[in-house]
């Protein structure tokens, strides 16, 4: 499963991208679901010193999530490395990923045509890392987070104006980004 999750954002950062579509993740050496996905296996493995050195790479990627939202998340990552506790690193990463899930649906209510359903797809892979803990805790919601980003996509490739997509793709966003963050929160506890 991770290594066709993998196969399928390179496969999608292959796709033409204008030139000035958010520049910083494109310095990163590898797709960012690519990376997230090392420093997670990496800290399953109890390899800290692996994932701490994808961290350091994925530093224009975490920059431009400050940026956009003022949450240091870097930090937290480094922190539950040097700990060295697997558990409290994977959940710091998760955030990571919620956050660049956040970034590219953000993205895909801007953008228009092609580049707003890759960037519908690139959030998808990013909630795989968070489906199996949503479903976990509540199947129902993991359906509907399911459903809401076959909606999502369906709506932004459907050649429908923006003005005419807006509020519904918008409204499909916020309730995804709600479910996945009930999700992350109850990770976050150890339960």
């Amino acid at each position: 499963m991770r290594k066709l999750l993998a196969c399928l954002a390179a496969a999608l950062l292959a796709l033409p991208v204008p030139a000035a579509a958010r520049p910083p993740a494109a310095a990163l050496p590898a797709p960012p679901q690519q990376m997230l996905e090392a420093m997670l296996l990496y800290s399953e493995q109890g390899d800290f010193d692996k994932a701490a050195r994808v961290l350091e790479k994925m530093a224009p990627l975490l920059d431009e999530l400050y940026a956009a939202y003022g949450i240091e998340l870097a930090g937290g990552v480094r922190e539950a490395l040097k700990k060295g506790d697997a558990w409290e690193t994977q959940a710091a990463v998760l955030k990571v990923v919620y956050y660049h899930m956040k970034l590219e649906l953000a993205a895909a209510l801007k953008a228009r045509g092609r580049q707003a359903v890759v960037s519908v797809r690139l959030a998808y892979l990013d909630y795989l890392f968070l489906e199996p803990r949503l479903e976990r805790r509540d199947k129902k919601r993991a359906v509907e987070a399911e459903q809401r980003f076959k909606s999502l996509h369906k709506l932004l490739a459907s050649g429908r104006t923006a003005a005419e997509t807006r509020d519904e793709a918008a409204l499909h966003v916020r309730e995804i980004e709600r479910i996945c963050l009930r999700a992350l929160e109850a990770e976050m506890t150890r339960s």
